[in-house]
């Protein structure tokens, strides 16, 4: 399997950590009960609980872009060491991101432009006028 596929699971992980950690920053916020029915009547979300649905939002973004540009350059045979270091930094920088957002650190948007530079490198690989092979 390319090294650029592995990282793109890793970033799928990383996606299911902070999901898992949103489902779990919601249950001890509002309580696992009023999380069984329709959500209608919830409170206010707590600092952490948006801090959480924020960062999780933001990975969807970022898999959004990621994704199909690993996908394109694995199955175009463009990948090279700039691929390889591009899905690195984009998954590097993701693992930093969570935690930052979650906890306040200011962190947060360095590893955000980190991603962002990595999912850039990777795209300019397959772009037709590249040259990359």
């Amino acid at each position: 399997m390319p090294i650029e596929y592995s990282y793109l699971v890793g970033a799928v992980l990383v996606y299911l950590v902070m999901i898992i950690v949103q489902a779990i920053a919601g249950s001890l916020h509002h309580g696992a009960i009023p999380l069984l029915g329709a959500r209608d009547n919830l409170k206010p979300d707590s600092v952490l609980m948006g801090r959480t649905k924020r960062a999780t939002a933001n990975m969807l973004e970022n898999m959004a872009l990621f994704a199909p540009l690993v996908i394109v350059a694995v199955e175009s045979g463009r990948t090279n060491d700039l691929t390889q270091f591009g899905a690195a930094l984009f998954l590097g920088a993701r693992v930093v991101y969570a935690p930052s957002y979650w906890f306040g650190i200011p962190l947060r948007p360095f590893a955000w432009l980190a991603g962002v530079v990595g999912t850039l490198i990777i795209a300019s690989q397959v772009l037709p006028f590249s040259g990359a092979a």
